[in-house]
């Protein structure tokens, strides 16, 4: 396994993606206003351009909810009880959060398609930075470096001529690999670990394909250091 570069992933996910935070501002107290801004022009004019929220406060609610679980499993019927909106609603408000290009659902790996689409996704969100606003969060997580690494490889498979879809493949007793990205010659994977457990998923996924490209990021100290390494049978 060679060694990569070492990035600041704390820092890039304050920053995020969108240009005028991200390149224009300069300081953390004008980021966080126009993160206001933002989330106000999108509840207030966006949505009601669609005419599909009667509840601002209960979707405000469920967005902060959302933003709070970046990087774990959806599960609807536990959002709606900690949130006290039914399970409707929060199935609906979701939906038009997917839609409107703020909230990512990231399904799980399996072999047969059909079971993809009946397992639990993970929630991530459209932007680190954005998503840091509504959580009431200055310093990012572990879930928050899983979202960046998520929308870069989302950039990349949007401009493969083949577009691969981006998976995570997690088993019944927990062991897990971030992103499975499924090509038509190989399987190509992320840990965001060099932990025992993580490489331990590895060898667990490994077992089931001839052909892995594994690339892991170990954290140290903030910053990310990426190894890779390819398995052939």
């Amino acid at each position: 396994a060679d060694p990569g570069g070492e990035e600041d992933w704390r820092a890039a996910a304050r920053l995020g993606g969108l240009p005028v935070p991200a390149h224009t501002l300069a300081d953390d107290e004008a980021r966080a206003l126009w993160f206001s801004g933002y989330v106000q022009t999108y509840l207030e004019r966006d949505l009601q351009a669609l005419r599909a929220v009667e509840n601002l406060p209960d979707f405000r609610r469920l967005m902060r909810a959302a933003c709070l679980r970046i990087g774990g499993l959806l599960n609807q019927t536990e959002l709606s009880r900690d949130v006290g909106i039914v399970q409707p609603q929060v199935h609906r408000f979701l939906n038009l959060m997917e839609a409107s290009y703020q909230a990512i659902r990231l399904q799980a790996y399996a072999v047969n398609r059909t079971r993809r689409l009946i397992k639990a996704p993970k929630l991530y969100w459209s932007d680190t930075a954005l998503a840091l606003h509504p959580a009431g969060e200055r310093e990012p997580r572990g879930p928050r470096l899983e979202n960046l690494v998520l929308l870069d490889l989302m950039i990349w498979r949007d401009v493969q001529a083949r577009r691969p879809e981006v998976l995570y493949w997690r088993t019944a007793s927990g062991l897990e690999v971030d992103f499975v990205i499924e090509t038509p010659q190989r399987l190509l994977i992320n840990l965001l670990t060099a932990s025992v457990v993580g490489f331990f998923s590895f060898l667990c996924i490994a077992t089931l394909f001839s052909s892995l490209l594994c690339v892991v990021a170990e954290i140290v100290r903030g910053r990310i250091r990426q190894f890779s390494g390819n398995r052939q049978r």
